[in-house]
């Protein structure tokens, strides 16, 4: 079983949710600059599935899901090492408001997890 302070395992896939903020009148430039990230890093074959969230209540918050059947490794220590990761970060990251929150979680077991789209567990 994957201990949740061992970030080389994940027994059954994890999920990132991503917190970004930006100024609302710069939400657009944020999703034009964050499209060739989003583009590069969902050709990854263990990325099974990355959404990008705008909040209907927060003017500026979007939120970002990916799932992933590796483990926090490879997308901390090897994804996000990548040219078009940190070319994103540079270019994003004088938009935010806030500080971006990162969440990392892991699938409890195959089990509770439904979905109508296909997910590898």
């Amino acid at each position: 079983m994957s201990s949740s302070t061992d970030p080389t395992t994940a027994v059954y896939g994890f999920t990132v949710l991503a917190h970004i903020y930006v100024s609302p009148e710069k939400s657009d430039a944020f999703l034009d600059a964050f499209q060739k990230c989003f583009d590069n890093i969902t050709q990854n074959p263990l990325c099974q599935l990355f959404q990008v969230y705008r909040s209907l209540d927060v003017p500026g918050k979007f939120t970002l899901t990916e799932d992933w059947n590796g483990t926090p490794y490879d997308l901390f220590e090897v994804e996000h090492k990548k040219p078009y990761f940190l070319e994103y970060i540079a270019v994003t990251e004088p938009m935010w408001t806030e500080p971006r929150e990162v969440y990392t979680i892991e699938r409890a077991r195959p089990t509770l997890t439904f979905s109508k789209i296909p997910v590898s567990v």
